[in-house]
């Protein structure tokens, strides 16, 4: 009989640890598998969340590093779509200028074309001022500002 409880104790005793063994495993991995769970959501674009730290002092500094990650591509990625709106509008402006100017001198004997131009690298405005020198002859003042 007492070869039976001592079995039966042993029995409990190891089902009690087997399940405490359990549960610290999954405190332990639960941060882990927290921070797997996000990876494969950044890596697939998703930069729109945060993790809650949790876990060990070591773990949650990770956690916290791995937020801050996230916070800082986001804002590449939004100074990159910015970058990109710009780019456009700065080719669409050079397309624009470089279609106002001749491709090649007016060649007529009773007008004289002086001056060259190139495309902005920025976006802004356009100034055209047109002077009157004498009679016949007219000064054309143009500035695209950036």
């Amino acid at each position: 009989n007492s070869f039976l409880l001592i079995i039966l104790a042993t029995l409990i005793i190891l089902l009690i640890a087997f399940l405490a063994a359990t549960q610290i495993a999954k405190r332990m991995s639960k941060p882990i598998v927290t921070l797997s769970g996000a990876s494969v959501k950044v890596a697939k674009g998703d930069l729109n969340f945060s993790i809650n730290p949790i876990g060990s002092v070591e773990l949650k500094e990770l956690m916290t590093q791995f937020n801050a990650m996230i916070s800082d591509l986001n804002t590449a990625r939004k100074e990159r779509d910015e970058q990109l709106v710009v780019n456009e509008q700065i080719r669409q402006a050079q397309e624009i200028q470089e279609g106002m100017n001749p491709a090649r001198f007016i060649n007529k004997p009773d007008v004289e074309i002086k001056g060259f131009t190139r495309a902005a690298k920025g976006v802004g405005g356009d100034y055209f001022d047109f002077r009157s020198i004498f009679r016949s002859i007219f000064r054309v003042s143009s500035c695209y500002f950036c």
